[in-house]
């Protein structure tokens, strides 16, 4: 059952990871170092170390989301450089992934899965959410990309999300929703956790201490 289940290769067993709540992220971490007790026996590592990095261009999408929802940027940032490593069709080696000259990822050969697993999983580093709580910058690799922007990130409760960063650490968030029954209650960016309220048809704008600076209508 431990070589089985450290080698499965679509993580099936650890799809619990991304389908808990964030706000159980520190328990899931428990359960991830738990398990590890019991399926390695040469070390206490979690099953997704176990599996390894090696795989084909779905899987190592996969790996990116599972890395980046547990908050780690250096291996989410890891498997971006696996996923975008070119691959030349003529000597291309099976489930070693990677991508072509035109964009499109290898399993090999051509698999749709990770090209449209890839920015899930680059969100996924940027913003989370749940029905009640959004992380900014959760898994941001702040060495790679110290400074940056993105524009028109979707978090639950129909809540848009501009996001800045200079020197990689938050500059400034801009939030809004086009729902009613948008249920966000707390910002959070790195230790820092804020109480807030998002009305329909306003813009916030957040500084890097999750002070509102300023509203306005959408």
């Amino acid at each position: 059952m431990v070589q089985s289940w450290s080698g499965h290769k679509t993580f099936r067993i650890l799809r619990f990871i991304t389908d808990m709540s964030l706000t159980c992220l520190v328990f899931t971490l428990d359960i991830l170092c738990h398990l590890s007790k019991h399926l390695t026996s040469a070390k206490l590592l979690p099953i997704v170390f176990k599996r390894g990095d090696e795989g084909p261009g779905w899987s190592t999408s996969w790996k990116m989301a599972l890395w980046a929802h547990l908050h780690n940027s250096d291996h989410a940032y890891k498997m971006i450089l696996q996923l975008i490593t070119l691959v030349d069709p003529k000597h291309e080696v099976s489930r070693e992934g990677g991508l072509y000259s035109n964009l499109f990822t290898a399993h090999p050969p051509f698999q749709i899965d990770a090209n449209f697993g890839f920015p899930a999983a680059l969100s996924e580093m940027l913003v989370q959410s749940t029905g009640t709580d959004l992380y900014l910058l959760p898994a941001l690799p702040r060495n790679k990309w110290p400074h940056g922007c993105v524009k028109g990130l979707k978090a639950r409760g129909g809540v848009t999300v501009n996001i800045s960063w200079k020197e990689g650490s938050l500059h400034e968030a801009l939030l809004w929703s086009s729902s009613s029954l948008n249920s966000l209650a707390k910002l959070h960016y790195g230790d820092q956790t804020a109480t807030i309220s998002i009305s329909s048809g306003q813009v916030y704008r957040f500084s890097r201490e999750l002070k509102c600076l300023k509203t306005w209508p959408l």
